[in-house]
């Protein structure tokens, strides 16, 4: 929905002054008045800093070299603080931010303007359909399933934003863990803060930091304790060097990373892609939990926060969830 400077600038001045406001008739569901929140606290934050010239028609093509400086200051403070240094519409950085990360410098430049000029038709043969492999089939439904474990609040087909921006992190964070540059590296403390980086990202301006505040369980009366990074690292290493065959120091990784809960957020989500990088790394194929068995897997998870059945748990994800190829 388009909105005139005069609008933008009387719903930005209404927010300021009461903190609140209501969205027009024309957001009709949830996900609409949401959106239009969310421009609205944008257009307060843009008022009050630059003044109602920001809002101003401007049509200015921004150089290649002003996209990259933008795209890596929101990479390291948040686009929020990247829009406001270059005065930059908020939406445009997350657009530069998602092209620079899928399609690299090739997708901040600018494109030729126009229609292209329709080329002659050409009769190629068609090639037969390809047919998805298991390795594609096991990657498809470890996504599902990890977007399954965290989503607690809707689903990805209701195309809540929440849920959209988790799976282009889970995409991006599992396309990292597949690098062959990455899979040679070991699966250590560093490579799992980074995995929770990838995670987090647009959630949390440092998300892959260790957690320094209390948290709680949901559905369990556990309370994880603040963790300690020395102690951390110290334990994943012990758990790495153990003479345990390498499926249950693999088992022994998610389940450790999700009970401590070593990150504010995403620890069950970085916990199974850390333990899936050790499994790539050792040929022993993926950790996927079917979605027949999700509901089964989280009554096992806070029994196991309770700390009982441990046993049962570990047989339930290598009996039920070890996908070999």
């Amino acid at each position: 929905m388009k909105y005139t400077k005069e609008e933008k600038i009387a719903w930005a001045k209404q927010y300021l002054k009461d903190g609140d406001i209501d969205a027009p008739s024309e957001c009709k569901t949830k996900s609409q008045r949401k959106h239009f929140a969310n421009h609205v606290h944008e257009w307060a934050r843009m008022l009050q800093k630059c003044g109602e010239s920001y809002f101003d028609p401007h049509y200015r093509e921004h150089s290649l070299d002003e996209k990259i400086e933008a795209v890596v200051y929101a990479d390291k403070n948040g686009a929020v603080a990247a829009s406001t240094k270059y005065l930059i519409p908020r939406n445009n950085i997350d657009i530069w931010r998602h092209k620079f990360h899928t399609q690299g410098i090739e997708g901040l430049q600018s494109k030729p303007k126009g229609r292209r000029p329709k080329m002659p038709k050409t009769e190629t043969p068609k090639d037969p359909p390809k047919q998805g492999g298991a390795d594609d089939r096991l990657v498809e439904s470890l996504l599902a399933r990890i977007a399954e474990l965290e989503t607690e609040n809707g689903n990805v087909n209701g195309v809540n934003t929440i849920d959209i921006q988790k799976i282009l992190n889970l995409k991006h964070a599992w396309e990292f863990i597949v690098d062959p540059d990455v899979v040679s590296c070991p699966s250590d403390y560093p490579l799992l803060c980074y995995i929770t980086r990838l995670i987090n990202e647009g959630f949390y301006t440092n998300g892959r930091s260790i957690r320094r505040i209390p948290v709680v369980i949901g559905g369990s009366s556990y309370v994880p304790p603040i963790p300690e990074e020395s102690k951390v690292k110290m334990e994943i290493e012990n758990i790495l060097q153990s003479k345990e065959e390498n499926i249950e120091k693999a088992i022994e990784l998610t389940l450790y990373c999700m009970k401590r809960q070593i990150f504010v957020d995403g620890n069950k989500r970085a916990a199974i892609l850390f333990a899936n990088h050790f499994m790539i790394r050792h040929g022993l194929g993926l950790l996927v939990v079917p979605e027949h068995e999700v509901s089964e897997f989280k009554k096992h998870l806070v029994t196991y926060y309770e700390g009982k059945e441990e046993d049962t748990i570990k047989k339930f994800l290598k009996e039920k969830c070890w996908r070999q190829f």
